[in-house]
């Protein structure tokens, strides 16, 4: 993982850990060091493939160094990271914890929780938790998967919605930026279509809107890392 991320010394409860198992084809597991491959693009562009959500939002490119990138967007404290989003949007009460190791084939997780106004029939809002996981890849790039329950909605229990943001280093230095997320249902409902609908409605907004705030905010940055 990167110098800029400061570990912590908290502990995350296996369910937490479990959210972030994010479904991989053909039985991949996370790491590709264990097949043998060491070289970081094939490395990434594996844990992409393995990784990768069914609905694809949007890809762009950034001018900043991976560096910049991970200062800006991920380490702990950054001035624009998921959880500062979250608090600039109108989710109350945001609390960011620190990364941590998971594993060397899993890299660093975290959870952002908050309370997301909702304003359903007797329901204001409903507690939010978005775990993530981040690994990098040398200089080839990076991942974050996100997986977000909302714990007081109907069904709560049955779903979850999981995002993937993959950052790749292209050949001319710049970022590549792509967002993909899906709704992967946990258990069974009858309200399977609404939910998904509805989610995937509201959730494709919010990574557009999401990946236009990245786009600002990496115009303007130098690629020294101060």
């Amino acid at each position: 993982p990167s110098s800029a991320l400061i570990p912590s010394n908290k502990t995350h409860t296996k369910e937490n850990v479990a959210h972030l198992e994010i479904d991989h084809d053909d039985g991949e597991e996370h790491g590709e060091e264990d097949l043998g491959i060491d070289d970081p693009e094939e490395m990434l562009q594996r844990e992409v493939r393995s990784a990768a959500c069914k609905r694809k939002v949007t890809t762009f490119c950034v001018d900043m160094k991976l560096d910049v990138f991970i200062k800006m967007f991920i380490a702990n404290g950054a001035d624009a990271s998921w959880a500062v989003y979250h608090k600039n949007h109108g989710d109350e009460d945001v609390v960011d914890e620190d990364w941590h190791k998971t594993s060397t084939k899993f890299g660093d997780s975290k959870v952002i929780h908050f309370n997301k106004i909702v304003n359903l029939p007797g329901l204001r809002a409903t507690r939010g938790k978005k775990v993530q996981r981040f690994k990098r890849f040398g200089d080839a790039g990076l991942i974050l998967c996100s997986s977000t329950l909302l714990e007081d909605v109907p069904c709560a229990d049955c779903f979850s919605v999981d995002d993937l943001c993959a950052v790749i280093v292209k050949p001319d230095g710049k970022l590549e930026i792509e967002l993909s997320f899906e709704v992967k249902f946990i258990k069974s409902t009858m309200l399977k279509y609404m939910i998904e609908s509805n989610t995937n409605t509201e959730m494709k907004k919010w990574l557009e809107k999401f990946a236009a705030n990245m786009a600002a905010k990496a115009s303007g940055v130098s690629n020294i890392v101060k």
